[in-house]
């Protein structure tokens, strides 16, 4: 099956023959076959320069079709204009799952560029365990809250103090996403705390107000 074009074929012909004449130790029989036909393969797998090429060959329309994992078109501007998702399930270290409505969200939103395309497409493959209601519930999903898998030790700490101050290393760290996350947890705590702190400021108020008043009974008394 041949995805492009007379003329696309013989540019993207150039382009790939100059990239393995740079880079000969990137060549990668099964995948370069298809490659001249506009279709590739794009995974953590496979070397960078490979995916770079892949990348940049997709980005000038040359690539028509990519299978690619969840993180294709991560930062990069890649124009996809349909994505099929061909399993709304995937393996893990703790068993066969479900998507996670943040994973869909991610692959789905490759479908079609924000403020440059009108419109993408996205299509689920339906299987004997999945289908039309899986997609749905996690087409409609909110997305996964956002959560920090940063985790300072020992060593961290270590190679920020070769080169920072304690302040300076501090002040990265609390400038982490983390901290950001833990801050944010501890509104509701700061809120009650500066809540109290004004009631206690309020009563030491009462309290200097009672001693004026109470000096002032005692010196009456001691005039009368």
């Amino acid at each position: 099956m041949n995805l492009v074009t007379a003329a696309e074929a013989e540019l993207l012909k150039r382009r790939i023959d100059d990239f393995l004449q740079r880079n000969p130790e990137a060549i990668r029989a099964n995948q370069l076959e298809p490659l001249y036909r506009g279709i590739a393969a794009h995974h953590a797998g496979i070397l960078p320069a490979w995916k770079s090429l892949v990348e940049q060959l997709f980005q000038a329309g040359l690539i028509k079709v990519v299978f690619a994992t969840e993180t294709l078109a991560a930062g990069i501007n890649m124009p996809a204009r349909t994505t099929v998702i061909a399993n709304l399930s995937k393996r893990t270290d703790d068993g066969h799952r479900l998507l996670h409505a943040s994973e869909f969200l991610q692959m789905s939103g490759r479908a079609g560029r924000r403020g440059m395309d009108k419109e993408g497409h996205v299509v689920t493959v339906e299987s004997p365990f999945e289908g039309a209601k899986e997609a749905s519930q996690l087409a409609l999903s909110p997305p996964d809250a956002l959560v920090s898998q940063f985790t300072p030790s020992y060593g961290m700490v270590l190679n920020l103090l070769q080169i920072h101050t304690v302040e300076e290393a501090q002040e990265l760290i609390e400038r982490s996403f983390g901290q950001y996350l833990a801050t944010l947890h501890l509104v509701p705590q700061r809120k009650a705390l500066e809540t109290v702190e004004q009631e206690i400021a309020v009563l030491k108020d009462q309290l200097v107000y009672v001693d004026d008043e109470r000096s002032q009974n005692m010196k009456s008394c001691a005039v009368g």
